[in-house]
Order: structure tokens, then C-alpha cells, then sequence
């Protein structure tokens, strides 16, 4: 059995909804379930993730394809179902049918002279009583097995549906149990370190100040070493620092995450400084309105849970989740 997810279901949108659909669906579940608004951070995961899957033309048409192979499983467990349930339903008329014939005698004449019975027409009498009760017990048996056999399929797609239950629940668990001991981990680290909400706060501000030690896109690996020291973890081409990552690629910097809001990254304004940005907009003159991202990952920039996506250099489109854009 698969753990199959239905991205369409998350959003509710339908199969074939446009992209603008899936947008509008998206900024509408996210602002609901978004954590700072009270919602479930799970749950908030899952609408990212659904709408990631389907915004994007290859990764939605992959899905698809995941989704019919699923859509067909379940349609042909149901077809297998109404079909037992059909075998006993014309089982039934013929029972009924069989029970009307068999009952009812026919009008007589009374007109017709008394037939006097013969050997032969005994012996075809008793060979008649037997073949119709043979019969009868064929009609009267075979809804019995239809019976049992749907019974069987019932209680078989109810221990899957269970099972499946069981999984989800299972899941769920496991994450809000992540979930709060990373939160706790993160709590005994700035413990142990003295971090406290002021030292977060200067961190902030050598953040967005240009003489403060810091590192930005295109900086070395030696200079992060030299900034924020060794890396807690160091897999193929990035860093951890805590929860936080830096990513490189021919050794600098092309992407980072501050989940731990502990690196100390800066990108520098202009003295051209706008005070906001639209589709079209440069990569400085976002930088000029917003500061430094929470975020970069490939062409895709995070202030908090708000995204802004570049393409070839240019803004193309954004998310503001958190309600943060600057958006003309």
C-alpha cells in the first residue's frame, strides 16, 4: 500500500485548475494555516510542498501521472466492489423471480377432465421436484457466498483504510516530535553559547551594517571560515551552522539558509535605495528595498515565509505570506 498524497485535495482545487488557480489557492490555505497566524506548521509544510509540486510544469506533469496510477488503482477496487454488490443484486431478482413461478399455480380449467397419473408422468414428476430443488438451492445459496465474499472486500478495504490511518497518525507524530526537539536542541545551544534575545538583535544588526565583519554571494569558503568559524557539519558542498546552511559551488557562496538566524550575511544597498519593487525589478533594486534574504536558494529569495522569484536576473513573481514584500 502507498502513502499516495493528494496535492489537488491540500489545495483544493480540482484536476485541472490553471496556474492561477493554484496560486490564488495557495496564498488562501497558506495564510490559514500559517503558523504565525495560529495554524498547524505540518500542515502549512504540506500546502508548500503541494504547491511547489503543482505550480511547476515538470514536477506537476510526474505527479500526474503518480496521481492517475492512483486514481485508476482506486476506481478499480471500487468497480471490483459495485460488481459483487451487482452479482447480488441480480441474484436477488432472480430468487424473486424464481419464487413466483415456483409458488404460484397456474388458473385451471374447470372445464378439464381429471388426468389420471401415470408411471411415466411420476417418474417426470419426481425428476421435476428434484431438478427445481437443485435449483432452488443454487438461487438460495449464491447470495449467501456474494454476501460473504463482499463482506470480505468490505472488511479489507476497512483494515487498509485503518492501516493507513495508523500511517498518517504515525507521521504526524513523528514530526511534532522533530519539531519540538529541534526547538528544544536550539534552546540548549543558545543556552550554552549565552545567546540571548540581544545578542539575536546585534546579530541582526551586524547583519544589514556594511562594517561589520559578514559574508555575501561570491564570498570564499575561507572567508565563511573566518567569519562564522569551522561549520557544525560539513556535507559535499555546504556548511551547517545549528539549523542554519551555506551552499557553495566552485568554492563560494551561491545560497543560504538562516533558519537559526546565526550567520552573519549582508548584501549591500545601493545609494540608489527604493522603497519597493514589481515584476521586472533587478536583483539590486530588490536588494535596494528588502535587505538581505532570510533565504536564497537557486533563482527563489525568502523574507520569512514570503518568496520572490528571479528569472535570468528579473523579478517574475512572489508569494507574500508574511505579508513582508515591498511590492509597488
Amino acid at each position: 500500500m502507498d502513502d499516495f498524497i493528494d496535492y489537488y485535495r491540500v489545495l483544493d482545487i480540482k484536476r485541472k485548475a490553471t496556474k492561477e488557480e493554484i496560486k490564488t489557492a495557495y496564498r488562501k490555505q497558506a495564510k490559514k494555516y500559517h503558523p504565525d497566524a495560529g495554524g498547524s506548521h505540518v500542515q502549512f509544510l504540506l500546502i508548500k510542498q503541494a504547491y511547489d509540486t503543482l505550480y511547476h510544469d515538470v514536477k506537476r506533469m510526474n505527479y500526474d501521472s503518480l496521481y492517475d496510477a492512483h486514481m485508476n488503482r482506486a476506481y478499480t477496487n471500487y468497480s471490483s466492489m459495485a460488481g459483487v454488490q451487482g452479482e447480488e443484486s441480480r441474484s436477488n431478482r432472480n430468487q424473486q423471480q424464481y419464487d413466483r413461478n415456483f409458488h404460484n399455480e397456474r388458473p385451471r380449467d374447470k372445464n378439464r377432465k381429471k388426468k389420471t397419473t401415470t408411471g411415466s408422468d411420476s417418474t417426470y414428476l419426481i425428476v421435476s421436484i428434484l431438478i427445481n430443488i437443485l435449483l432452488a438451492f443454487t438461487l438460495l445459496a449464491k447470495p449467501y457466498y456474494d454476501n460473504q465474499k463482499t463482506k470480505d472486500v468490505s472488511q479489507e478495504e476497512y483494515n487498509q483504510l485503518k492501516y493507513r490511518q495508523s500511517l498518517l497518525e504515525g507521521q504526524y507524530a513523528e514530526l511534532q516530535k522533530e519539531y519540538y526537539d529541534q526547538v528544544s536542541y536550539i534552546e540548549e545551544l543558545e543556552k550554552k553559547a549565552g545567546i540571548t534575545k540581544e545578542t539575536l538583535e546585534n546579530t541582526e544588526q551586524r547583519k544589514e551594517s556594511p562594517h561589520a565583519d559578514y559574508f555575501t554571494l561570491g564570498s570564499t569558503k575561507e572567508t565563511v571560515r573566518d567569519i562564522m568559524g569551522p561549520p557544525d557539519t560539513l556535507k559535499d558542498n555546504q556548511w551547517s551552522y545549528h539549523f542554519s546552511t551555506v551552499t557553495f559551488q566552485d568554492n563560494k557562496v551561491v545560497g543560504w539558509n538562516n533558519f537559526s538566524n546565526n550567520l552573519l550575511i549582508y548584501m549591500k544597498k545601493t545609494e540608489a535605495t527604493t522603497n519597493s519593487f514589481t515584476v521586472g525589478s533587478s536583483i539590486q533594486e530588490v536588494i535596494n528595498a528588502m535587505g538581505t534574504p532570510d533565504s536564497i536558494t537557486g533563482e527563489e529569495w525568502l523574507y520569512k515565509y514570503s518568496t520572490i522569484r528571479f528569472n535570468e536576473g528579473k523579478v517574475t513573481e512572489w508569494n507574500d505570506v508574511s505579508s513582508v514584500l515591498k511590492i509597488e
